[in-house]
């Protein structure tokens, strides 16, 4: 399954955010823009890791009714474990485009949001305050 590959890849990125956040904390943090950079950076990794995470429930989620058509439990399916629904359930198993670009698709989605947050909160901020 997907999972300790979608897992390594949010962590990095979880951690690529907090080594930058750490770096540049006396000279970012004093400001009203980190106020705007956390919010936007919370929805960013609140929205990858929803995105990645129900990408991995439904793999599993499948996988696992995939398994229920092995009625010998050896893996193979053979002679009478091989039906229209073991099928369907074998086709939804192996068209996982999707769900294996999740990790990307959810990254550029995340990011966009990330974008629109950053700029529609800074702008209320700017308007609410007259300066940042």
């Amino acid at each position: 399954m997907s999972l300790p590959y979608h897992l390594i890849i949010f962590s990095l990125i979880l951690l690529f955010a907090i080594i930058i956040v750490f770096v540049y904390r006396k000279k970012f943090l004093n400001t009203k823009l980190s106020k705007v950079f956390l919010v936007s950076t919370l929805v960013f990794l609140l929205s990858y890791f929803f995105i990645v995470s129900s990408s991995t429930c439904m793999d599993i989620y499948l996988s696992i009714k995939l398994q229920t058509f092995d009625l010998n439990g050896d893996g193979i399916f053979t002679g009478n474990e091989i039906t229209k629904e073991q099928e369907k359930a074998m086709l939804a198993v192996i068209s996982d485009t999707g769900r294996n670009f999740s990790v990307i698709t959810g990254a550029i989605f995340s990011f966009l949001l990330f974008l629109i947050v950053f700029i529609v909160y800074g702008m209320y901020l700017l308007i609410k305050n007259k300066s940042i």
